[in-house]
């Protein structure tokens, strides 16, 4: 019989192969159950193999968002969880004693970081569900150029810090685009650049983003109008072709499986999951 850690890193080990097979839908056509903001679907009868939560990001411990994560991570007999934001290659478990130290009384960041929480000290084995950024970039400079993929990053990644925690000043977004571009420059050098040229590329093309307006989101979405939407949307195609198959390899082996990931990505996976488990059926969340 698997192991939960058996299963998850057979998973993650034999995905490679299997990934390149993938056929995904839109992430730009929209579902009536996004309606109702954070929701899962459920595949798999009376005995679900599969949750998929399906989030509209937040930082706020009381949104419905923050519910359903707690509701999903709670549920009886759940075996293991995938989560945004952290690298399949990184295995089981990554910084596991740092998940387990964090508490809610004092908890920043988003969903993905806190079901991780929860799953760390509820002695649920997580893995991520993102593919290496260096093999995204190897993808995306077939069809970009390296400008256009940096610029697209640091769009992309002003558009979910304002979404979970807006900027205070000028100050703190210059900060938050340098941590930036160290984090993604020590992941992919060909992603290094000034700094000082990107704050002030952005904020000469776009502006300040000192709130979280409609403008300011949807400039980091894959399904925007801006002119480094159609970069983003080729990266979620890649994020949710590999995602797609790190769940069904792992779901072949696991008792139950939750995913906790943006509901973009479930717009683009539910027809392929329904083809592999079954009609879904929707949970919602006051």
């Amino acid at each position: 019989m698997f192991s939960r850690r058996t299963v998850l890193a057979a998973a993650a080990a034999s995905l490679p192969a299997f990934a390149n097979a993938q056929v995904v839908g839109s992430a730009c056509v929209g579902n009536l159950q996004e309606r109702r903001g954070t929701y899962a679907a459920v595949f798999g009868g009376e005995a679900p193999r599969l949750r998929f939560l399906a989030t509209r990001h937040s930082g706020d411990l009381d949104s419905q968002t923050f519910r359903g994560v707690r509701e999903i991570l709670a549920t009886s007999g759940l075996r293991s969880v995938v989560v945004e934001g952290i690298d399949t290659s990184l295995g089981i478990n990554p910084n596991l004693s740092r998940y387990r130290s964090m508490s809610a009384t004092n908890f920043r960041g988003g969903e993905a970081t806190y079901a991780t929480m929860l799953a760390a000290q509820s002695g649920v084995d997580y893995i991520g569900g993102e593919i290496g950024i260096v093999e995204i970039n190897r993808k995306l400079a077939k069809s970009f150029s390296v400008e256009e993929i940096r610029r697209a990053y640091l769009v992309r990644e002003v558009s979910s810090r304002a979404n979970v925690r807006g900027f205070q000043d000028e100050a703190d977004f210059r900060k938050f685009v340098i941590a930036m571009i160290e984090h993604f420059g020590s992941l992919d050098e060909s992603l290094v650049w000034s700094s000082e040229t990107a704050s002030d590329w952005y904020i000469s093309t776009y502006g300040l983003p000192l709130s979280r307006e409609v403008s300011v989101l949807q400039r980091g979405s894959p399904c925007g109008q801006d002119k480094y939407a159609p970069v983003i949307l080729e990266m979620t195609n890649v994020r949710n072709r590999h995602l797609l198959a790190l769940i069904e390899r792992t779901a072949s082996r696991a008792p139950s499986l939750a995913v906790v990931y943006g509901s973009g990505h479930l717009r683009a996976l539910l027809a392929p999951l329904e083809k592999t488990f079954g009609a879904a059926r929707f949970q919602f969340f006051a």
